[in-house]
């Protein structure tokens, strides 16, 4: 598992760095490539530093990872199979599990240029992006189950979940159909709760 590291990649000391590199964990400092999102992408500090990361792990990922399938865990996932079986089983695959993209599979790069692509438009004119959003919200209890677009309750857009939900809805990012996910995990429980993903 390769964690990026937005920023404070030095308030770890060596020995925990080395205890998670022994548990196979690859530790990256994308702090670089983050700042320089950072600035460009500035109008998003209004929703905190929190969810101003959420929106720009996106492009970080994309950047570093150039090129490469990935599967995107956040760190509060339960797992209980092995991340190389899961990985063997999504090949291919690109979705967003239930609109939370905690559990996130790329397969089709294309993904990341829509985001981008998207972000493009929402930052500059927050308001006005959200507001048409919220027009289109209509009819959204049926694409959360038949496209796993996920649900959400505020007008303003303000987080990742929010954005990459509107897109799902409204058909404008990929997502590959839950029938064929479904069957691809047909042996396994995957779902959301209390905000954790469950594998």
């Amino acid at each position: 598992i390769n964690v990026l590291f937005l920023n404070g990649i030095n308030n770890l000391t060596v020995a925990y760095k080395k205890k998670l590199s022994d548990l196979g964990y690859h530790l990256h400092d994308c702090s670089l490539i983050y700042q320089k999102f950072d600035e460009k992408y500035n109008q998003l500090s209004r929703f905190g530093d929190y969810e101003k990361k959420c929106f720009l792990r996106w492009l970080v990922i994309d950047e570093y990872f150039r090129g490469e399938q990935i599967i995107h865990y956040d760190g509060d996932i339960v797992f209980n199979e092995d991340v190389a079986v899961i990985q063997k089983l999504l090949n291919g695959f690109t979705f967003v599990l239930q609109g939370c993209p905690a559990f996130t599979c790329i397969s089709d790069l294309s993904w990341f240029d829509i985001y981008k692509c998207e972000l493009d438009k929402f930052v500059p004119n927050i308001e006005g992006y959200s507001a048409k959003a919220w027009e289109e919200r209509a009819g959204w209890e049926v694409t959360f189950r038949t496209r796993w677009a996920g649900s959400r309750f505020r007008p303003i857009i303000t987080s990742d979940q929010d954005f990459i939900s509107h897109l799902m809805h409204t058909g404008r990012i990929i997502q590959d159909s839950v029938e064929k996910i479904s069957l691809a995990l047909d042996n396994y429980i995957v779902f959301q709760k209390d905000r954790k993903s469950v594998v």
